[in-house]
């Protein structure tokens, strides 16, 4: 749906960017276009649940290796595997931790992949009361509120460092266009629109952090 809307994916990479150190995992990377953007700055893992994502991912990435990038098959649910447990100074997660049934046993395994002292970067949906029929088409469980999202760091074993609203007019006009079309999906000239808006608002929000937002950023640091 955002896979073309390359300002926003950009501005969610540098705001993940702002508390990642490598060795970097991306968890959940869908077809990769957040995974690109990390990669420029760091040696990065990339993992996807679904197989078929995986392919795609090894053929989107094929022979960069030389450049620290790696692709693996890890689905969240489940329990971090051997070869990947406590490899990782920073753990990153867009749009991943709503999908999951057992969103605090997911962070639990995010903190199994990470060095002592390690950080799980997450940005989630915000506030439930924006739940629309589009979160239901995508599978999404729910949508966070701040304490809720804060509390389930500290009920997996994360110290939290930061946690903030992300893209206030995203909210506005994901809610206006729920409750005023029938349609679950953005037309492209809506995502078009939003592109357009992307710089001015990375450079608002910048200055003045919203009191609200489409979306959560959360920094955790794994306590040992």
């Amino acid at each position: 749906m955002l896979e073309n809307a390359r300002n926003y994916n950009r501005w969610i990479a540098e705001t993940m960017l702002e508390s990642v150190a490598p060795p970097v995992i991306e968890i959940g990377a869908g077809t990769g276009n957040i995974s690109e953007l990390l990669a420029s700055h760091h040696p990065l893992h990339v993992t996807e649940g679904d197989p078929e994502l995986v392919r795609h991912l090894e053929r989107k990435f094929e022979g960069r290796a030389h450049t620290g990038l790696e692709v693996s098959q890890y689905d969240l649910s489940d329990a971090a595997p051997e070869r990947l447990k406590g490899r990782f100074a920073s753990a990153v997660a867009v749009n991943v931790l709503e999908h999951i049934a057992d969103d605090v046993g997911a962070l639990r395994n995010i903190r199994d992949l990470l060095l002592p002292g390690g950080r799980a970067v997450l940005l989630v949906p915000a506030r439930q009361a924006a739940y629309t029929r589009l979160d239901k088409l995508l599978g999404h469980y729910r949508r966070y509120e701040k304490d809720e999202l804060e509390e389930k760091l500290r009920m997996a074993g994360y110290q939290v460092e930061r946690i903030r609203f992300f893209n206030i007019v995203g909210l506005a006009s994901w809610v206006v266009r729920d409750r005023l079309t029938r349609s679950s999906l953005l037309k492209p000239y809506q995502v078009s629109l939003f592109e357009g808006l992307v710089p001015l608002l990375k450079h608002v929000e910048r200055i003045c952090p919203p009191p609200v937002g489409i979306s959560l950023v959360a920094t955790g640091r794994r306590i040992d």
